[in-house]
């Protein structure tokens, strides 16, 4: 495999780790306890912006600089996305 074929398929792999849907999202922020103005303030980016990303048929285009600093603020408090749609919670003792 080249280099740049190695790169590509990384950086496609980077990208779909970095993609919860809004249930994930949702489901992530729930189970750490967290309130929609808690995770938006973590996050960088407003109350608004995050139910507007729970909202089943939010638009991944129009949100996806901040979808990413979102889903980068829940994994980095532990929460995994799975294949299947659910989300893994770390328990209080894991993150």
């Amino acid at each position: 495999m080249t280099c740049q074929a190695s790169n590509m398929m990384h950086a496609k792999s980077t990208k779909m780790e970095n993609t919860m849907t809004p249930n994930q999202i949702q489901a992530g922020r729930v189970g750490l306890n967290l309130t929609r103005a808690e995770l938006a303030k973590a996050a960088g980016v407003s109350e608004a912006t995050i139910l507007r990303m729970e909202k089943p048929k939010a638009k991944a285009s129009s949100l996806s600089r901040n979808r990413d600093k979102v889903v980068s603020e829940l994994e980095r408090l532990g929460v995994v996305s799975n294949e299947d749609g659910s989300v893994t919670i770390p328990t209080s003792g894991d993150a």
